[in-house]
């Protein structure tokens, strides 16, 4: 079996590995982020059995708004370390660029900026996942899957 790589630079909070959060709250509940966004927010998935994609109206309109909730989720848990043996991070969405395998991304370190906004949007995402807030950070983090 082949594993690939890839290489994740972010803004946002990183944890060693006995500070690992214990899993996020809609881990527990066995979601995704989005999905339990959706769910505070009174949208939940249809009830009745998933038939397919291109005919069944409630789960293309339930995965519409999941689409929308994924846009305006500006923080991300950015999984690092291997499948075997994850570690998670907290990146800020905007900030995050990845390079895949064997190829390569120029970055121009100078254009790079940090937004006030991004500190706020860290802290109500640490909030939000229970865990606690510490001052962000540039991190490069590895991942092999």
């Amino acid at each position: 079996m082949r594993q690939t790589s890839k290489a994740t630079l972010f803004y946002g909070i990183t944890f060693t590995e006995e500070e690992q959060p214990g899993w996020f709250p809609w881990y527990k509940e066995g979601m995704e982020h989005d999905e339990w966004v959706a769910k505070k927010l009174g949208i939940c998935e249809p009830k009745e059995p998933y038939v397919s994609r291109t005919n069944h109206v409630a789960y293309r309109e339930y995965w519409g708004k999941l689409k929308k909730i994924r846009k305006d989720i500006t923080c991300v848990i950015v999984t690092h370390g291997s499948q075997y043996d994850p570690m998670y991070s907290i990146g800020v969405r905007e900030s995050i660029k990845v390079v895949y395998g064997h190829d390569s991304m120029e970055i121009d370190f100078n254009s790079i900026h940090i937004k006030t906004s991004w500190i706020t949007q860290l802290k109500d995402f640490c909030e939000e996942a229970g865990v606690e807030y510490t001052d962000p950070k540039w991190w490069m983090v590895s991942c092999y899957h």
